[in-house]
């Protein structure tokens, strides 16, 4: 469904979204707001003008560019019992103290 052209509430409200702040229909602002389904489900998805968090496990697929400061308390890194023998692109393991980055 590209639009709502032809169709009436009763049949896109599960499918619309909305976020909720302490006062109803202020719509997005600085503080990120958690995003709900029409029926009241909550999504892991956090919007605000200039936020965007996510909660829980994430997947990117494809490229991913982060432009900006990294928080380290909130960057997970993972550790590992034994050196990476073959890591992935772009992953990060620690293993007794030291950090192995694939480029």
């Amino acid at each position: 469904m590209a639009n709502l052209t032809s169709y009436t509430v009763s049949e896109t409200y599960k499918d619309l979204l909305t976020v909720l702040g302490s006062t109803a229909n202020q719509g997005l602002e600085n503080t990120a707001k958690r995003v709900f389904d029409g029926e009241g489900t909550g999504s892991p998805l956090y919007l605000g003008t200039t936020t965007l968090d996510v909660v829980g496990t994430t997947t990117f697929t494809g490229d991913v560019t982060i432009t900006g400061t990294l928080a380290p308390s909130k960057f997970i890194i993972k550790t590992e019992t034994s050196v990476p023998s073959s890591p992935s692109t772009g992953e990060i393991y620690i293993h007794g103290g030291e950090v192995y980055i694939n480029l």
